[in-house]
């Protein structure tokens, strides 16, 4: 970060200073920083750009001549890559506009920076392949990790940790490396022109494809690939939109040259993760190509990896590359990149029948690069997938139905139904790789369109048999795949026959026609009223299998619990007559005692834990939607249960069904706050913690239901805040709820200025957002109820009032949008007369406003207070650390929040203590000793800001300190204070010399700045 820092400040300095006024600059080398210099204030604009970059060349050179002698010196004493980076700045994004008399020093220059590069990329790669055993492969980590080892002296070491020293010399070699690559390519981009008058010749141009290649195939650092291709971009684009028939051959060379790599012996080395820089390589030119609309290295590439994958592999060591796991991965690259999809189209049903084929391949290499090249091959035929709740449907979210997929891929379609008749019934307990990518296609597919049914019976026949395979997710794919073959008006029928087929005999099979009534299901709209009666007759005929609940499988229990909620919410259970049902059609209590007394040895118990959760969640919302008395007494029976699961899902309940729904009375209400504060003291297992606070919190926001007496609560949030720190947040909110609604005697006993302190930890920006967003909830719920009871004149509330001012400071300034808008909430619970919208960025003032109005607050303590929050540091303290760093970290995040502007903050507290002055300056009561202490501070603090802006001024320094945010906000802040003070009070002694004085440091300030 601070080498691209010193680099852009260098291109500043090269564009303001040597470009437009001709200033000359050295650059020097002083205790291991680099220094700019004024050399010469007089014009020379000829030469002052070229002398101001050689003096960047000069210091490469010294950094390469070090590096013969001692790397570790190199290493920490240089830094090479941002050396590179500043002078690439300076010749490509600057206007150069060079005289051609000119013409020759430039071109010297370049070829002189060009020649650098290349040495500095051979250098470092010779370095990381000092103990490599093959020139011809990339050497492995392990190898790198030996030469960086034997160049420090540390080869005998057994410490796996890596010493400081290995890192810098490993850092310093992998960005060197990733730098040059970019600026080779900056450096083609501007510079090979197609006219004699071009800065770079043609050799150069060859030896920057070398390097290119080189670095791509014998690297295996991800992010040195990553920005050498970003050079390699630029270097491609260049050459093929060039006049020049030489430069236009250059990519199609590099592409021949890369495709015969993997047929070579050489591209055997150990397994590399995605085949490194290769598939950049090759997406690489056929991208650059596509942009001057044209595409034959496209078909060439994509014919010959083809070729590559279908020849046979002989049994070979698995530690080694393949050439056609390699191509696998290219083609991956190239059917990822969107700019190549509607040339690459084609190429898709072949493609897929290859990638289909690699699923059985012994090797695992193979199948690891189909699988890969399957799940883009899938995104490039359907699109990118969507979210989608548990609700809706994904088939429908996917919408390319089965008669536009056979038209748009029939030869696809004819092989995929090949594969399928492949496999008999009586091979469904061998495993078949090769099903999952088949069905996976088929499950894409939306609902069925059209009167086109060609494959249509073919593939139920295939299917259906597979509903039985001991896989579940082959049996849930297998649903998926068969609903896009079912007409819309067959539906019914179809899954009626299912229904009468359902037999106990095969699990399985029971378990895969489950599954398919459930796709089917959830896929129904409810909107559909022609359908209703149909499906409520379907709805009759499964609510007569209840011996579904008596078997021993859970899972079948629960698919058929599952069917029956989705279809109890989208057309309600009805008696044969078509009338709402009143009793329960089963009993779900059956189901759920079941665990007890299954043994811990049957296997039935698998998949308890998922039956419990949907049996649930069906009874509650049954009972719910009948207004049944029992509602409360179940809620309250599942609530206490010894089962983690049925707890964790009635409490879930609780949050999305209860307190957001249903409205009840204010007792029923205030029971359950009282089941879940009981629940708290107990409960040991933290997700069911964590959503009973969550259930207690939002009982008190929606529903205004107290805690009542419960013996111990404080205690026990406490406890729970100190045992675990993710639930700490939570804690505190409850914490300030049993606050706010305890009684006068119960909140003396109530550490107020540690819940505050608590608050304000959480809204630092260093924290999670979901912290900050606990910290904007329990300002909402108790901020106002709070300050309302305090008197300004007491410290210790003074301290409270200050605490949660600063945790408005940092919530109404975050980063993030979510914690502004939570916040928001807060500032509607301030009493105010303001009838516009409240928005965060007027938060700050009219929370201000409303402790100077209506809250109970003095208002010189209010005065003295705020004067503290803007002013926590001496401006000495501050000015003396960045004098340290200087420009060190000018580009560099200094606060964690880049919304919270310290001077827009002070600056809105200034003008508001002002208002209070010039309207209730009589009625205010500062403390004298405060003011006394405050006039002492400001004469030297003022004193102390001249001195540094008058050495600044002398030093006629390029970079001055008031660049620095903090130092400028805090000199502002002095002169802020300076007006306050004055303004409080006339009889100052030293009033005088503190105005004075502050009027030369503004008029300082302005000049500087």
């Amino acid at each position: 970060m601070e080498a691209e820092s010193g680099a852009l400040l260098s291109k500043f300095i090269f564009q303001r200073c040597v470009m437009e006024r001709g200033v000359t600059f050295e650059v020097i080398q002083c205790d291991g920083h680099m220094k700019v210099k004024v050399a010469s204030s007089h014009i020379e604009s000829e030469s002052a750009p070229l002398k101001y970059l050689e003096s960047f060349l000069s210091i490469i050179e010294t950094s390469m001549e070090i590096s013969a002698k001692d790397v570790l010196m190199a290493a920490i004493s240089h830094s090479t890559h941002g050396i590179i980076s500043a002078i690439v700045k300076c010749l490509t994004e600057v206007d150069l506009d060079i005289h051609p008399d000119q013409q020759l020093p430039w071109k010297q220059m370049v070829d002189r920076l060009a020649d650098l590069m290349l040495e500095i990329i051979d250098k470092m790669l010779d370095i990381l392949a000092m103990k490599s055993n093959k020139e011809d492969v990339a050497p492995s980590f392990a190898e790198m990790g030996d030469a960086i080892d034997s160049i420090i002296g540390d080869e005998s070491s057994d410490n796996t940790a890596l010493s400081e020293a290995h890192q810098r010399i490993l850092s310093w070699a992998w960005l060197n490396i990733k730098d040059c690559s970019i600026a080779l390519g900056k450096l083609t981009e501007c510079f090979c022109l197609d006219s004699s008058n071009g800065l770079l010749s043609k050799k150069h141009i060859e030896s920057f494809s070398a390097t290119f290649i080189r670095i791509l195939t014998k690297c295996r650092h991800r992010g040195v690939i990553e920005g050498c291709n970003t050079g390699f971009q630029k270097f491609c684009t260049k050459l093929l939109t060039s006049n020049d028939s030489d430069l236009n051959r250059i990519p199609n060379g590099l592409l021949s040259q890369t495709l015969a790599m993997l047929t070579t012996e050489g591209s055997s080395s150990n397994i590399t993760r995605r085949s490194a820089g290769l598939p950049l390589v090759v997406q690489t030119i056929c991208v650059s190509q596509i942009r001057i609309k044209q595409s034959s290295l496209l078909k060439r590439a994509m014919v010959d990896l083809v070729q590559v994958t279908q020849t046979s592999i002989p049994e070979t060591d698995q530690t080694l590359d393949l050439p056609q796991v390699h191509a696998l991965h290219i083609m991956k690259a190239l059917f990822a990149d969107s700019s190549l999809s509607n040339h690459i189209q084609s190429y898709i049903s072949d493609v897929t029948k290859l990638v289909v084929g690699q699923f059985t391949s012994p090797i695992w290499a193979m199948r690891n690069a189909a699988m890969q090249l399957f799940g883009t091959l899938v995104r490039r035929m359907f699109g990118q997938g969507q979210k989608c709740t548990d609700e809706e449907d994904t088939t429908i979210l996917h919408s390319m139905s089965a008669t536009e997929f056979v038209n748009c891929y029939p030869n696809l379609v004819c092989f995929l139904l090949d594969q399928l008749k492949t496999t008999n019934a009586s091979e469904l307990v061998t495993l078949k790789p090769h099903l999952f990518p088949v069905l996976t296609i088929l499950a894409k597919l939306g609902p069925y369109i059209g009167n086109d049914n060609r494959f249509q019976t073919d593939f139920l026949q295939s299917l259906e048999p597979l509903l039985a395979n001991p896989l579940y997710t082959l049996r849930d794919l297998t649903a998926r795949a068969i609903h896009p073959f079912i007409p819309n008006m067959d539906i019914i029928p179809y899954l009626m026959s299912i229904v009468h087929r359902l037999s106990p005999q095969s699990y399985n099979l029971l378990h895969g026609h489950l599954l398919l009534i459930l796709t089917f299901v959830k896929a129904f709209q409810s909107g559909c009223q022609g359908q209703i009666a149909e499906w409520r007759h379907l709805s009759q005929s499964l609510l007569k299998c209840k011996w579904l609940l008596q078997q021993p499988c859970n899972l079948v229990r629960t698919k058929y619990i599952e069917i029956l909620s989705i279809l109890h919410e989208k057309i309600g259970f009805h008696s044969e007559n078509g009338q709402p049902g009143d009793s329960m059609p089963l009993d779900v209590d059956d189901a759920l005692a079941l665990k007890e007394t299954s043994s811990v040895d049957q296997p039935d118990l698998i998949g308890m834990g998922v039956l419990n959760s949907v049996g649930v969640r069906f009874h509650l919302n049954y009972l719910e939607s009948r207004k049944c008395p029992l509602f409360w007494d179940t809620l309250r029976k599942y609530l206490t249960s010894s089962d983690y699961d049925i707890r964790l899902t009635c409490l879930n309940y609780i949050i999305s069904d209860v307190i957001g729904k249903v409205s009840q009375s204010e007792a029923k209400l205030g029971n359950l706050q009282i089941w879940l504060c009981n629940l708290l003291k107990i409960e040991s297992h933290y997700d069911c913690l964590k959503v009973c606070l969550e259930s207690i919190v939002e009982l008190y926001k929606k529903s205004k239901i107290k805690p009542q007496s419960i013996d111990g609560k404080l205690s026990s949030l406490d406890i729970i805040s100190q045992k675990n720190s993710s639930l700490h947040g939570l804690a505190v909110i409850a914490q300030g709820i049993v606050y706010v609604t305890s009684t006068t005697k119960e909140k003396s006993d109530f550490d107020l200025s540690g819940w505050c302190s608590k608050v304000l930890a959480l809204s630092e920006a260093s924290r999670s957002e979901t912290s900050r967003l606990q910290a904007a909830v329990a300002m909402e719920i108790c901020a106002v109820s709070i300050m309302k009871h305090l008197q300004m004149a007491d410290d210790n509330h003074v301290t409270i009032v200050k605490q949660l001012l600063e945790v408005c400071l940092n919530l109404f300034c975050d980063e993030d949008a979510g914690v502004r808008k939570v916040t928001e909430r807060f500032l509607t619970t301030i009493p105010c007369t303001l009838t516009t919208e409240l928005q965060s960025n007027l938060g700050l003032r009219h929370v201000l406003n409303w402790l100077a109005r209506d809250a109970n607050c003095q208002l010189g303590p209010l005065v003295k207070m705020l004067c503290e929050i803007i002013y926590p540091q001496r401006a000495s303290v501050v000015t003396e650390r960045h004098q340290k760093n200087r420009i060190k970290n000018l580009f560099e995040q200094e606060e964690m929040n880049i919304y919270l502007e310290k001077y827009i903050v002070n600056k809105e507290i200034y003008h508001f203590i002002m208002s209070l002055i010039q309207n209730k300056k009589f009625e205010m009561e500062v403390d004298s000793n405060w003011k006394q202490n405050l006039e002492i501070q400001l004469v030297e603090d003022v004193n102390f800001c001249l001195q540094v802006l008058q050495h600044e001024l002398k030093e006629r320094r390029v970079f001055n300190i008031m660049l620095e945010p903090k130092v400028y906000c805090v000199m502002q802040t002095v002169l802020f204070l300076c007006e306050v003070l004055t303004k409080l009070d006339s009889m100052l002694t030293r009033r005088q010399l503190l105005l004075t004085s502050a009027n030369k440091l503004k008029h300082l300030i302005n000049t500087v700045d």
